[in-house]
């Protein structure tokens, strides 16, 4: 008899250490998801870093990633690959990323798109001193 509760208490033991790592690693990941937009108190602050475009409201995929290059002065990393998590269609309603109506940025950026299709209305003319990297196959 008392081989049997050894036996389940350890294998209770195993059961509970098991569900706190898978908890650990899964609070780990969440951590290291978010906005990394820059703010102090109720201010935002200039960041040479990078913004994280997905902080950004909206449905057009253009205005978004306009909204994040456009967000600060100086030059920074927009990163627009979490825009389109699921590998579907992404759509530019009207402008660029540099382009919104009457609106434009010039900012020096490194923008990272995601892998995907993005349907565009125009031809994107990207801004000197700008690179645009792809995360999936094909030409840019």
């Amino acid at each position: 008899m008392k081989t049997r509760d050894s036996f389940e208490g350890r294998l209770l033991s195993m059961a509970v250490a098991l569900l706190i790592l898978i908890s650990a690693s899964t609070l780990r990941a969440r951590a290291q998801t978010g906005y990394n937009i820059v703010q102090q108190g109720g201010s935002t602050l200039a960041s040479s870093s990078f913004i994280d475009a997905s902080a950004f409201s909206g449905s057009d995929f253009c205005a978004r990633v306009y909204a994040a290059i456009s967000y600060s002065t100086g030059g920074r990393v927009v990163d627009a690959r979490g825009l389109n998590s699921s590998n579907t269609n992404m759509t530019c309603t009207s402008g660029t990323p540099w382009v919104q109506g009457s609106n434009s940025t010039t900012h020096p950026t490194d923008l990272l798109l995601p892998a995907g299709t993005i349907v565009i209305p125009s031809t994107w003319i990207i801004p000197s001193q700008t690179s645009v990297i792809g995360e999936g196959t094909g030409r840019l």
